[in-house]
């Protein structure tokens, strides 16, 4: 194995770690427009990561490949999991463009109980049934989006940094390099 493709193999594991540990980072709720959802004034704004079933995270590929014309190139994807888009560019809303319909139900209730999501009460204080919970969250995402956490930019941003303090900048300039030639970012492995 030549050192150049060690140097790759080093490259790839620290942009898919960094791309990763973008996907955990605590966020607030955001619309798309950035702004803070509107809650109710007596409840924090919510919380969380985007790490939902793990498919996303676990399907995170950085591989470097050799495109038809013999050059070699860095392919970021994600098989298995076509919700990266959502996840990086966001979705918009209601507010931004009306044409936009809510997002499935049946795929909000899931998700609310697999994320554990704590029950919500009404003004008197009593609870609310999950799916009236769960209309109140496709409501929300629904008018207000959600926001675009660009966790591939950012997870990249990261990587120079790391990429400089083990390669310097030799390695980051072969970096620097691969994203000029363009990324090929796919969903599915071919």
């Amino acid at each position: 194995m030549s050192q150049s493709t060690n140097y790759l193999e080093l490259i790839a594991d620290i942009l898919k770690d960094d791309i990763q540990s973008e996907l955990l980072k605590i966020r607030p709720s955001r619309g798309f427009d950035g702004q803070r959802k509107p809650v109710s004034g007596k409840y924090p704004t919510p919380l969380n990561n985007r790490v939902d079933t793990g498919r996303l995270y676990n399907s995170v590929t950085v591989d470097f490949v050799n495109d038809p014309q013999g050059q070699t190139r860095l392919r970021l994807s994600f098989p298995n999991a076509p919700e990266w888009r959502f996840v990086n560019d966001g979705r918009r809303g209601k507010k931004q463009n009306p044409a936009l319909r809510y997002p499935p139900l049946r795929a909000i209730t899931e998700w609310t109980y697999r994320r554990g999501l704590s029950q919500f009460r009404d003004s008197r204080g009593r609870f609310i049934t999950n799916q009236s919970r769960a209309f109140m969250v496709q409501r929300s995402i629904g008018e207000y989006g959600i926001y675009p956490t660009k966790f591939i930019d950012e997870g990249f941003n990261k990587a120079r940094e790391r990429i400089v303090y083990y390669l310097g900048l030799y390695g980051r300039t072969i970096l620097e390099d691969f994203i000029q030639k363009k990324i090929i970012i796919q969903t599915n492995q071919r």
